[in-house]
């Protein structure tokens, strides 16, 4: 039952890789045409994985597929590294990092919001991870602490705070609350 999963993990993602780039050419005129009249077999394959790119500029229509394997390596592939071991959230916090630095290269969203929305959201993250690789520092290692009450009230309002700066975003910008409230 392993095996078979880890086949599915793998070769739905290569089949619709596969697809979309023998697709790319008539995803990027119809980007630009907008027009659906005239729809052959290959123009309703790509409505039909419309889902994948509507999203992304034309150039980034693979970008879904990037996404879907960051989220495989790092909620499956990492843990055969272990979750209890610093090499978990080393190996996390550097995929993180790498993603996130590509991303914010690329900027392959359509809206600018989007974007910055999601760049927030990717540096939230590996501020996360910085604040769990720093707290799994053994105490043994660190010089006792003049006041514990303190490191634990900072600690809380670094992971609070860093938090709160996505939802500061989607709060400060009231058209993105569109589509919750109508």
């Amino acid at each position: 039952m392993a095996y078979t999963s880890v086949a599915y993990i793998i070769a739905l993602p290569a089949a619709t890789l596969v697809t979309l780039w023998r697709q790319r050419r008539g995803i990027l005129v119809r980007e630009e045409t907008a027009t659906t009249q005239n729809e052959d077999s290959g123009t309703e394959l790509i409505a039909g994985l419309r889902f994948l790119f509507e999203s992304y500029k034309p150039s980034s229509w693979y970008w879904e597929l990037v996404e879907m394997s960051r989220k495989v390596i790092v909620t499956s592939l990492l843990i055969l590294v272990g979750q209890e071991t610093r090499s978990y959230i080393g190996l996390t916090l550097v995929i993180a990092g790498m993603y996130g630095t590509v991303f914010c290269w690329i900027h392959p969203l359509q809206e600018a919001f989007e974007n910055k929305l999601m760049s927030t959201s990717l540096t939230v993250t590996v501020v996360n991870l910085v604040i769990g690789a720093v707290s799994r520092i053994p105490a043994e290692n660190l010089p006792a602490p003049k006041d514990s009450y303190i490191d634990t009230v900072m600690f809380n309002v670094l992971v609070i705070g860093a938090n709160n700066v996505v939802i500061g975003l989607i709060a400060g910008k009231p058209d993105t609350l569109s589509f919750i409230i109508p």
